[in-house]
């Protein structure tokens, strides 16, 4: 006599798998969720990074804007705030009181600057970054 297996599973077999089918779905529905809670995390820890990386800028500005450099203008010593300082507010140093005379100019140079630029020549518009000890020489001219 031929034995034929039927395709269907027995009472027992069908709650078996059953039971297997409801297991698997809820451990794809448990995927699902610990992957959405993945990338909320995600995009909480880049968020965060991102602030992090913006206070630590805002703090390194806040720390340079607070610096009192030490600079010679024409021979006497000055305290300066920040890092940088522009042809204006050297030419503010050197002659609190312009002097007299019509289309009066100034010439500045400077020497013992940083690494990046020792020393060299300011215009009108123009900053340069200062370090302690830094010589600036103003000159006013008269155009002729």
């Amino acid at each position: 006599m031929i034995e034929i297996q039927s395709p269907m599973p027995s009472k027992g077999e069908a709650g078996d798998l059953g039971e297997a089918l409801r297991h698997l779905c809820q451990a794809e529905q448990d995927l699902v969720r610990v992957r959405a809670d993945e990338a909320r995390a995600r995009t909480e820890e880049n968020r965060a990074l991102q602030e992090i990386e913006e206070a630590a800028k805002e703090l390194e500005r806040a720390e340079h804007r607070n610096d009192i450099h030490w600079i010679v203008v024409n021979g006497d010593r000055r305290e300066v705030p920040g890092d940088r300082i522009t042809f204006e507010e050297i030419i503010k140093i050197a002659y609190p009181v312009p002097p007299p005379g019509t289309d009066v100019q100034f010439t500045v140079q400077f020497t013992r600057g940083p690494e990046s630029k020792p020393a060299g020549t300011l215009i009108e518009g123009q900053s340069v970054k200062i370090r302690d000890g830094m010589e600036f020489d103003v000159t006013p001219t008269n155009r002729s």
